[in-house]
């Protein structure tokens, strides 16, 4: 069974009311998307990043644009710290730092793209 696609919004509010919680959620993203960003450069703001992303992704209930956002910073996160793993492992035959170098590339492909994507409204991938 194909996976429902999640609603454009960030959380479900009340038709033509301000939403605040929208407005929290984008500020939220958008600060955890800047931290993962920030990390690619030092790993102290990679580290808070994910642990923001891992804790807001199990916080939310329903699946939603922001919940959606939040599980492609985490696997993001995960599969950059294996390439990076790997990477290491193999400088000693230094096609280690090509995989390292790659897996940087992706991952701040992937953060910067799931921001702009956010900014839409729209969902990470």
């Amino acid at each position: 069974m194909a996976q429902s696609e999640p609603k454009f919004e960030l959380r479900p509010g009340v038709p033509g009311a301000p939403d605040r919680s929208a407005h929290q959620a984008e500020v939220m993203l958008t600060v955890t998307y800047g931290l993962h960003l920030l990390g690619l450069l030092t790993a102290l703001p990679l580290v808070v990043a994910s642990i923001i992303a891992h804790v807001r992704f199990f916080m939310l209930d329903t699946e939603t644009n922001e919940r959606a956002h939040y599980r492609y910073m985490v696997e993001t996160f995960w599969f950059g710290v294996i390439a990076n793993v790997i990477g290491y492992v193999l400088t000693i035959v230094v096609i280690g730092f090509l995989i390292i170098a790659v897996a940087w590339l992706w991952m701040a492909y992937r953060f910067i793209r799931g921001w702009l994507r956010m900014r839409k409204g729209q969902g990470p991938r």
